[in-house]
């Protein structure tokens, strides 16, 4: 059996190890959560892109029409 200083030691060492393997697992779920976030932020940006195009092709229809009938 190891000495009380040694046992000690090695308690300390797996703390230290433990510790850090907790910070990194908080830091990958932090990551995780913003690219989470970029790829949401993307995707309205995307579809508020298209509704304003959309929206610029009906209203240029709806003036071709107009301009016809008259």
């Amino acid at each position: 059996m190891y000495d009380t200083a040694k046992r000690v030691a090695l308690v300390k060492q797996r703390v230290r190890e433990n510790t850090r393997r907790r910070q990194w697992r908080g830091i990958y779920g932090l990551s995780a959560a913003c690219m989470l976030l970029f790829a949401v932020m993307m995707q309205a940006v995307v579809v508020t892109v298209f509704c304003t195009r959309l929206r610029k092709n009906n209203k240029q229809q709806e003036q071709t029409k107009e301009d016809e009938e008259t």
